[in-house]
Order: C-alpha cells, then structure tokens, then sequence
C-alpha cells in the first residue's frame, strides 16, 4: 500500500489513470460485445432489439415539438444525478480512509450504491442522447423533394 496519499502528485495521477481506463474500458466493451455477437446469435439479436428500440422511440420524440427538448432535458439530469452521487461515492471513499474498525463496511456498502447509482443514470444519459440524436436525424433527413426541387430535372 502507498504511503505516499498526501502528495498532489499520486492523486493526479490515479485520477487521471482512471479516467483512461474508463474511457478506454468503454471502447473494449463495445469492441468485444460486437466481437461476442459475431458469434452468438443471442447477443446480435439482443443488439438489433435495442437499436429497433432506440429508432422506434426516435422516431416518436421527432413526431413531437418538443421531442428533442425533452430528450435534453432527461439526459441533463440524468448527468447531473451521476456527478452528485460520484461526488458523494468520493465522500464514502474519504470516510472509509478515517473510519474506525467496527463501521468501515457502512463506508463500503454506501460507495458501492452510489457507484451503482451513477452508472445507472450514465446509462440512461446515453441512451437518451442516442435516441435525441436519431430523432435528430430523422426530423433533418432530406425528403425526395428536397433532392429534386420544382423546376429542376
């Protein structure tokens, strides 16, 4: 175990190394489930079933005015609930570090729900910016008329 927890270094360090490793961590999981779906049939109709789903849903928020506001609008909070509960897990994470034997677990099972929580509403936020940016999509989609306007062959 590093003794070294007081320097500015080593915390800057690890921060930023996590963040590496979950961004790269995103682009792995993705990468192996479409390798996973190549050869399980399970896995790629999962897969088709969840973007039938996003467009499905895409194209309902697009029928509406406010579809995209609204899309913002839960991703936003959805994000904002994902800092405040990373935020307190970080808090948990301090508490662990000055606890006392009998109740270092509390500190442990709260981190462990609020990083819960957090992927939750990450997952969420994504979802929702996907299915904005197809309902996006669908709404700016050039029609037949738009390619060959009147008076043009």
């Amino acid at each position: 175990m590093p003794q070294n927890f007081g320097d500015p270094w080593w915390w800057t360090t690890t921060v930023v190394l996590a963040l590496l490793l979950n961004v790269l961590g995103n682009f792995a999981k993705d990468w192996i489930e479409r390798l996973w779906g190549r050869f399980s049939k399970g896995t790629r109709l999962r897969r088709e079933n969840e973007q039938a789903e996003i467009d499905q849903e895409a194209a309902l928020f697009a029928a509406k005015p406010e579809g995209l506001q609204y899309l913002a609008f839960i991703a936003l909070v959805a994000l904002q609930f994902a800092s405040i509960f990373t935020t307190m897990a970080f808090a948990c994470l301090v508490w662990v570090q000055v606890s006392q034997p009998p109740l270092i677990w509390v500190p442990f099972v709260l981190m462990l729900v609020f990083t819960g929580i957090t992927a939750a509403a990450m997952n969420l936020a994504q979802k929702r910016v996907l299915v904005a940016l197809r309902a996006w999509r669908v709404l700016n989609r050039p029609s037949a008329t738009d390619a060959h306007p009147e008076g043009e062959s």
